[in-house]
């Protein structure tokens, strides 16, 4: 006995059972697909046996006793007629064509007639095409069938986007629950609160349904998730004081009055039952930034890196110009200063700062000595960059770094050399604490009146310390 086999013969028998199909030839069944009042809007033909061997909905009716496994005609109520197309065209071709407009189309159907894989490739589909425009109707839509992960993808990315999402006719369609749990969250992201407040009154001001429904009455319930203090005063005064809607109710009122005595006295927010609504939202409180630092290999780096808090990402910045370790960092008018530190050639003097607007990194007036593991704190006279180590002295000497003049300058220096110190500026004073000097650890604090322009010696701290995290409260 020997067994012949050919192996193009599944695909043969593809490609002509395909061919009868567009041909209408030996079709058995019509499928009719009916609107919601039954009355019919298409016929589409095809292969009893095929519909059976391929789809899990059909092999249950034609292989049982219903009375649909002999007749002609199937009538399918409630189905969408192009996604009913194109799960019969993938039935003969093994092909299911997509786009933003049929997918939906598509996933409902295949749900319906149990073609599970067709559900996850629609899915996928649509997570790769979320915008700000469909991603809050994708999310809705994603609740009907129980579709987790894309529900997720999608609230992710209006929640991401949604200084943009709010702008759209989607946003105006949301139940007040959805708004409601969109803008009371800390995670949204938008430039401003303006955003928020503008999207709360374009949704409260919308009438949907002809006006039937009744917006206003949720005013009060979702501009207490505005966060009036944050605004700026201007705009409360001359936006949100002549909003009628928030003039006419005792609750919102009372939010604004709240809001403007906490621009008078910032102290206040121990007054607020929800202290959360002084504070910016995540997505508005900036990254953090790390620069420069010590590679695996004992090299200084050029690298920068950002991480989002909001999106929970780390992302790589423009390099530095220079290698950098043990380099002082400041922020001063939203530019960031990388000074001094040291590389493979010793204690750097070099100074370069970042511009966020331009995107790049630019060498400015170098220090006037050469330091690393120095200390820089920033006043409105400009950055102060104070001790370290030259590479074989340890400094006492401040210097002022003028960034109108684009120039540094010596200035009082301290009363002790020291390196690897903390430095803050509090109540009109620099203070150096800790570090080290060719002696040892330092257990001593000293401070820099603005005013005075003088050095003295304060209470020293128990225990000697060099290298502290530090920060004023």
């Amino acid at each position: 006995m020997s067994t012949v086999q050919q192996e193009e013969h599944y695909q043969n028998l593809c490609v002509n059972v395909g061919e009868l199909w567009r041909q209408r030839t030996l079709c058995d069944v019509n499928l009719i697909v009916e609107d919601i009042d039954g009355k019919p809007k298409v016929s589409l033909a095809a292969h009893r046996v095929i519909l059976a061997a391929t789809v899990p909905y059909f092999k249950a009716m034609f292989t049982s006793e219903m009375q649909e496994s002999t007749q002609t005609e199937v009538s399918l109520k409630g189905v969408d007629e192009v996604g009913l197309k194109a799960i019969i065209s993938f039935v003969y071709t093994g092909k299911v064509e997509m786009t933003e407009s049929t997918v939906q189309g598509i996933l409902s159907t295949a749900s319906f007639l149990g073609l599970h894989d067709i559900v996850k490739s629609s899915a996928s589909f649509m997570m790769r095409n979320l915008s700000s425009s469909n991603c809050l109707g994708v999310r809705e839509f994603s609740r009907l069938f129980d579709l987790d992960d894309l529900r997720d993808m999608a609230h992710k990315y209006a929640q991401q986007n949604f200084a943009q999402v709010c702008k759209e006719e989607e946003f105006l369609d949301l139940s007040v629950e959805d708004v409601e749990e969109f803008v009371s969250n800390d995670q949204i992201s938008v430039e401003s609160e303006e955003d928020i407040y503008y999207a709360v009154t374009r949704w409260i001001n919308h009438e949907k349904d002809g006006g039937k429904e009744d917006r206003p009455q949720y005013a009060e319930r979702i501009y207490n998730h505005v966060r009036f203090p944050v605004l700026d005063r201007n705009f409360i005064k001359s936006v949100v004081q002549h909003n009628e809607l928030i003039a006419s109710q005792p609750a919102t009122k009372i939010m604004l009055k709240e809001a403007l005595e906490y621009h008078d006295n910032p102290a206040s927010i121990i007054l607020f039952s929800n202290p959360k609504k002084t504070q910016p939202r995540s997505s508005m409180m900036g990254v953090i930034c790390v620069v420069g630092g010590v590679g695996d290999a004992g090299e200084s780096l050029t690298d920068v890196i950002f991480f989002n808090p909001h999106e929970q990402l780390w992302k790589p910045g423009i390099k530095l110009q220079q290698h950098r370790s043990r380099l002082a960092l400041a922020l001063f008018k939203g530019e960031l200063y990388a000074i001094g530190g040291c590389d493979v050639t010793g204690s750097l003097s070099s100074v370069e700062k970042y511009s966020p607007v331009l995107g790049t990194w630019e060498k400015v007036a170098s220090l006037r000595s050469a330091r690393r593991s120095c200390a820089a704190v920033v006043t409105r006279f400009g950055i102060f960059v104070m001790g370290g180590f030259s590479g074989s002295v340890f400094l006492h000497s401040m210097e002022l770094y003028n960034p109108t003049l684009n120039e540094w300058s010596y200035q009082m220096p301290m009363i002790e050399a020291r390196s690897d110190l903390s430095s803050v500026f509090f109540d009109q004073r620099i203070y150096a604490i800790g570090g080290v000097n060719s002696n040892s650890k330092l257990r001593s604090v000293e401070r820099f009146d603005l005013i005075n322009r003088k050095w003295e010696m304060v209470a020293d701290m128990a225990v000697p310390r060099a290298n502290a995290g530090k920060h004023n409260f």
